[in-house]
């Protein structure tokens, strides 16, 4: 049944479709997570910021290490007739669908930051797309999606508000803060020291990127501790200015080491920790002394 979903969508695909389905896959990519992101750190509820952040990223490495477990391959590598399209975002193994989890814990996050139910309906038909769209490219199956979702799902409903309540309490903040860096880092080196070890043809996906940008938001985070708290308050041009301003550093941190020193799994990882200390520490800190930023 899985197959014939996949060939029926592969027998109806044309250049209108190929367009449609590259550009909702493109909304669950970290890209559009890290612009909207951005917005949200540095100009939103920073209780909200510091919730949405951590929830996403649980799901992301929870979505890696289930790929790991499960070792599933994809449609386009075992079926005939399946042609795999936008490869380059689908490294890993295929179960469960990352961009279908991932897609349905953030814009289900941005419906329960906002508490507006009109974009509940809104949501919905995106993460959706997205789902469709991760079948259409043939790197998914249907079990992959379906899995994806309801992950995804659960995410933002189990781990929001437990979060929220985490940041309210600054000794109880800084403990989870020291414990998810040091968590994640763990993570992260273990899995590349482990890939030595371990057969070549055993597929990593990105886990070790996204541990070491998850340790890099918490020490970020940890950084008011010592450099003083923060406030996103402010009229919405300096918001506006303070975003396109944060935005500067976090490119080229993510696209320069990548261009000018490219090919190195741990300058990836690097990379994607100075990421998220930029992002929640640097900026902040910097843009505080601008008075870009209020001081908390």
């Amino acid at each position: 049944m899985q197959e014939k979903i996949l060939l029926f969508l592969q027998e109806h695909a044309n250049a209108f479709w190929d367009a449609v389905f590259h550009f909702f896959s493109f909304l669950g990519e970290p890209l559009v997570y890290m612009l909207i992101l951005g917005w949200l750190i540095w100009n939103g509820s920073k209780k909200k910021g510091f919730a949405f952040s951590f929830v996403l990223m649980f799901s992301v490495l929870v979505n890696f290490a289930l790929k790991m477990i499960f070792r599933h391959p994809r449609p386009f590598q075992v079926v005939e007739g399946v042609d795999g399209k936008r490869l380059s975002t689908a490294g890993g193994y295929s179960f469960p669908s990352g961009h279908t989890q991932n897609a349905a814990t953030f814009y289900f996050l941005l419906f329960t930051r906002s508490g507006k139910l009109w974009l509940l309906p809104v949501v919905t038909v995106v993460v959706l797309m997205i789902g469709l769209s991760r079948l259409y490219l043939g790197v998914h199956w249907p079990q992959d999606v379906a899995a994806g979702l309801i992950l995804g799902i659960l995410f933002p409903l189990l781990l929001f508000k437990p979060f929220c309540r985490i940041y309210e309490v600054k000794r109880h903040r800084l403990i989870f803060l020291t414990a998810t860096a040091a968590g994640s880092f763990a993570l992260g080196i273990g899995c590349y020291a482990a890939s030595f070890f371990l057969p070549a043809d055993f597929d990593w996906g990105d886990i070790h990127k996204f541990a070491l940008m998850t340790t890099g938001l918490a020490v970020g985070y940890l950084s008011e501790a010592f450099f003083g708290e923060f406030s996103t308050d402010g009229a919405l041009k300096i918001k506006v200015l303070r975003y396109l301003l944060g935005l500067i550093p976090v490119a080229a941190v993510y696209l320069g080491i990548k261009f000018l020193l490219p090919g190195f799994v741990w300058l990836d990882m690097i990379r994607y920790f100075l990421v998220g200390v930029t992002a929640t520490g640097l900026v902040p800190q910097i843009g505080k002394k601008m008075k870009l930023f209020g001081a908390g």
